[in-house]
């Protein structure tokens, strides 16, 4: 009977610790199911939240106790400590409030970080099943030019920039610079020109609207083609290991993109990613023809994948951080022609145009000063040179804007007989004129990220590198253009009887015994040690001109400058001259820096067409502990 009763024993004793470890298989099993619930509930909390910014954008920028974001069921209570919105909605103590799902799951999220003017969000979203908690922390943007390396609004030669494309007209290249046909008769606030691809009638310029290719004309080509010897659109030196987006239409001669690309060009519509044969025909080779059946194709070196088409995105310009600036008191703001080196967490600063004083910004007597100012750099992070009030434009003497610049021997002095004074090409155009708000900016950064960003433009005097380890991002916004230094000289005489100061000129493409070359080891400044090399660790946006090397004209024939180097990236609205075919220049190998999405945004202004996007997504930690 005993061994009887041990055998039961030893049987009752499996099974309640089969038993056992079943019920303990089956909870673990159903937690295991409830993090992956619970997750998947986080993710509907963001998806709440893009649903909402998508029908409007304002959502979270105007936000009031009984209205949007503050009513919403998903938002609100102790949990929603740090939510940026607390106070604005009033809310009190009491449970933190969840959005129940079909399936039994909740969700409840809040905004940590908002930035009106990048339209950029961090929220915090945790799902929960049955006691079981997971979060998920991501930042939601509208699109920036920096979610690409590479964007531009109109692939034609940038209009505005007559100095930069003059000579082409005397190598056959290009019509009159400034002729209607390539697009001189449009200005700002003017309504916008045509892309390559619009095969709209003909409009002229006198009639209110420019037509940049006008259909089976030779211009078309001839216009293109300016574009193309410049900048990503030459096949011979390009590099591009990044995002690339155009409104208009790229040529593709063996260029190589390494990075999703997208065009609006119609005919781009019709690739299909499974038949590599169609890929081209989102570019063009030389020869184009704005009439979509028979514009020719061309070659680009995919190596990110099919490109394909997308709708043209609309630009936003620097009126905004320019409110930020002057109207809020943001940051540091400086009038007229200013130079800046960047000295790690510092600068030092010239600006004799700027009169009201700001903390942190330098002194006004400093400013003034040969030595310049020593400042930090803002908290705000925001950096804006606007033009002086009441001063009429001109020429700006030699040394005048401080650091040495502009270079030369100009003094402002009336002409007299055999008088002559030496001055750099560039600062011979109209945009350069003292008063304006121009900035001379070159160096080394950390610590904090910074924008600068000028009324009319930035003209980048030598590299702009991250100090070592800082990941700093720092943006370059100009109103017109984004200029590297490239200071060629002319000499000026007086006629001969010292009345008026004559001007050097062209002699059958010639360039004139009067003009001298600065030597290229001098100037761009080195910071990095390239040689024959500049290297930008920036975000440029040129809002109504164009990224371009100064003085490309009076280059020896043939001269190879050497290379920009970008790890950042590029907007342009036109396309500008980095290298002149006939003359030589710059290439240029730009990489994307992914940095520019997953850190803190530059003050660049979104793309007011831009979609909403997830540009990063984290685990957080969850508000409850999760409970097996």
């Amino acid at each position: 009977m005993v061994p009887v009763l041990v055998s039961f024993s030893i049987v009752l004793v499996m099974v309640l610790g089969s038993l056992s470890f079943v019920s303990a298989s089956t909870k673990y099993s159903r937690s295991a199911q409830d993090v992956d619930l619970a997750l998947e509930a986080a993710e509907s909390g963001v998806n709440d939240l893009l649903a909402q910014l998508r029908v409007d954008p304002n959502y979270v920028d105007h936000v009031t106790a009984d209205d949007g974001y503050c009513v919403n069921e998903a938002v609100g209570g102790p949990a929603a400590e740090g939510d940026v919105f607390a106070a604005d909605c009033g809310w009190g103590e009491g449970p933190a409030k969840y959005k129940l799902l079909s399936g039994g799951q909740e969700y409840h999220y809040a905004v940590v970080s908002s930035s009106e003017l990048a339209q950029s969000i961090v929220v915090v979203s945790t799902g929960r099943s049955n006691d079981v908690y997971r979060s998920i922390k991501v930042r939601i943007s509208r699109e920036l030019t920096t979610n690409w390396l590479y964007m531009n609004d109109y692939s034609i030669a940038d209009p505005t920039d007559i100095e930069g494309w003059a000579s082409f007209t005397d190598y056959g290249y290009l019509p009159d610079a400034t002729s209607e046909e390539c697009g001189a008769g449009y200005v700002p606030g003017a309504p916008k020109p045509y892309y390559a691809w619009d095969a709209s009638p003909f409009v002229p310029a006198s009639e209110g609207k420019t037509r940049l290719f006008e259909a089976f004309h030779v211009v078309d080509y001839l216009c293109m083609q300016a574009g193309w010897s410049g900048n990503v659109n030459d096949y011979s030196s390009i590099g591009l290991d990044g995002p690339v987006h155009t409104n208009d239409v790229i040529v593709g001669l063996g260029a190589k993109i390494s990075g999703p690309f997208t065009s609006s060009l119609p005919r781009c519509k019709e690739v299909d990613p499974e038949n590599r044969a169609t890929w081209n025909l989102c570019t063009t080779s030389w020869l184009l023809d704005p009439n979509d059946s028979n514009m020719s194709v061309g070659s680009i070196g995919w190596r990110g994948g099919a490109p394909s088409w997308r709708e043209p995105l609309e630009f936003p310009t620097t009126q905004k951080p320019k409110q930020m600036a002057f109207d809020d008191g943001v940051g540091c703001a400086y009038r007229g022609p200013t130079r800046i080196v960047l000295q790690g967490e510092s600068m030092r600063v010239w600006s004799k145009g700027t009169t009201d004083y700001r903390d942190g910004c330098g002194a006004i007597a400093e400013l003034e000063s040969d030595a310049g100012a020593v400042a930090t750099i803002p908290t705000d992070g925001l950096i804006f040179v606007d033009a002086m009030e009441g001063v009429v434009p001109e020429r700006i003497r030699a040394g005048e804007i401080g650091d040495g610049l502009p270079l030369g021997t100009y003094t402002g002095e009336a002409p007299s007989a055999g008088a002559e004074f030496k001055e750099e090409i560039a600062m011979a155009q109209p945009e350069k004129m003292a008063g304006l708000g121009n900035v001379w900016i070159e160096g080394e950064f950390g610590g904090k990220n910074l924008t600068v960003v000028a009324d009319r433009g930035v003209v980048v005097t030598g590299d702009i590198v991250a100090t070592p380890d800082s990941g700093a991002l720092i943006g370059l916004m100009a109103g017109e253009r984004v200029e590297l230094f490239n200071p060629v000289m002319q000499t000026v005489k007086a006629n001969a009887t010292g009345t008026a100061w004559g001007a050097p000129v062209w002699e059958s493409g010639v360039p004139p015994s009067s003009f001298q070359y600065v030597d290229q080891g001098v100037w761009p400044s080195d910071y990095k040690g390239g040689e024959r090399e500049v290297y930008l660790d920036t975000a440029i946006y040129s809002a109504k001109a164009s990224f371009t090397v100064q003085s490309l004209d009076p280059l020896v024939a043939g001269r190879s400058i050497g290379m920009i180097r970008v790890h950042g990236s590029v907007f342009e609205r036109f396309n500008g001259a980095t290298a002149n075919p006939q003359h030589g220049g710059y290439g240029i190998d730009w990489t994307y820096n992914s940095a520019l999405t997953k850190d803190e945004p530059l003050l660049f202004p979104a793309i007011e067409n831009g979609d909403w996007v997830i540009v990063w997504e984290e685990k957080a930690d969850p508000i409850t502990e999760v409970k097996m």
